[in-house]
């Protein structure tokens, strides 16, 4: 843990962010070139010093810290030294936090897990990710960045590639549940959708996992609170509603269609589901074509278009869906 810097109270906050900012510039030049081990020492030793420098300070200089220790981790070859180093950052965002800046040790925490995923250090990640979900619980209580911090998260699990089943279960199972848990139901909506790539996923053999199934149920759970908002937007101000989300969740539909071998056992999403979603949307976008709404008109126009090359693309794998307008 920190000193608390007594002195901290009495300082202007714009003139120490100034100069920490130098500080943290200088940080930057403080490796040695050839030496890894070396650069590292002295990465700890700054962190070690920058710990008495108090609160205000902290949370400006360690970040510096844990970024350029990053870059070291991404130039080890060594998992044995690897996993020490990451292990040192977690400790040092772990300060970031308790500064508290939760929501920069939220940002750094996420870092570090591509980084640990990156290496193939599955426990590493999984720590990181798991401390990064324990933020978004306890400390990120405005509802605004609550969406941003989710979204931040269903993206970073999106790009990690090598956790073991029971992990990433676990991991996009929680992400799920806290999508379901956001205020409104166009965010809840939209983070579902998310997620449903997450469940998205295929065997070597280009055949898809089961638990590609559960895309599925991700969109139809999206496509019912979508109509929940729709009836809430309808309820307290009179107008159609969030058609944007129905259209967005037939654009996921297409995209895992067309991901989809036409040859492979299992069909997760089948023509008849896209078919029954796309008169959705027509029916809804005749509404909004007299309630104005030219940005929702516009973006299904768009997949319109895209529909129409798909088809073109492969005429006989999407011959089941019909463009009536």
């Amino acid at each position: 843990r920190y000193d608390t810097h007594t002195e901290d109270e009495d300082e202007d906050e714009e003139d120490i962010e100034e100069e920490q900012n130098l500080v943290a510039r200088l940080v930057h030049q403080m490796r040695s070139p050839s030496d890894l081990d070396t650069t590292f020492e002295i990465l700890r030793l700054c962190k070690d010093r920058f710990q008495q420098g108090g609160p205000l300070r902290l949370k400006h200089t360690l970040p510096t810290v844990v970024f350029d220790v990053l870059q070291l981790v991404k130039q080890c070859e060594d998992k044995e030294k690897c996993k020490e180093m990451l292990q040192f950052m977690h400790g040092t965002i772990d300060l970031v936090a308790e500064v508290p800046q939760p929501e920069k040790a939220f940002k750094l925490y996420l870092e570090c897990t591509l980084v640990a995923d990156l290496k193939g250090l599955e426990d590493s990640a999984y720590d990181f990710m798991t401390a990064a979900f324990d933020i978004y619980e306890n400390s990120i209580p405005d509802t605004k960045a609550q969406v941003e911090a989710l979204a931040m998260l269903i993206g970073t699990l999106n790009e990690c590639e090598n956790f073991g089943e029971d992990n990433w279960d676990t991991l996009i199972t929680s992400a799920t549940k806290w999508s379901i848990k956001l205020l409104k139901k166009s965010d809840q909506c939209r983070a579902v959708y998310s997620c449903s790539h997450l469940f998205w996923g295929k065997n070597e053999d280009g055949s898809i996992k089961e638990t590609s199934e559960k895309v599925l149920v991700c969109l139809k759970r999206a496509l019912t609170i979508a109509k929940q908002a729709q009836g809430m937007g309808k309820s307290s101000r009179g107008d159609v509603g969030p058609v944007e989300l129905f259209i967005a969740i037939l654009n996921r539909y297409l995209y895992f269609f067309d991901q989809q071998q036409e040859d492979s056992g299992v069909q997760v999403i089948k023509a008849e589901d896209i078919q029954n979603l796309l008169d959705l949307v027509s029916n809804e976008t005749s509404n909004e074509k007299e309630g104005g709404g030219a940005d929702t008109l516009k973006f299904y126009h768009n997949t319109l278009r895209y529909i129409m090359h798909l088809k073109e693309k492969s005429p006989e794998k999407y011959a089941g869906i019909s463009l009536k307008n």
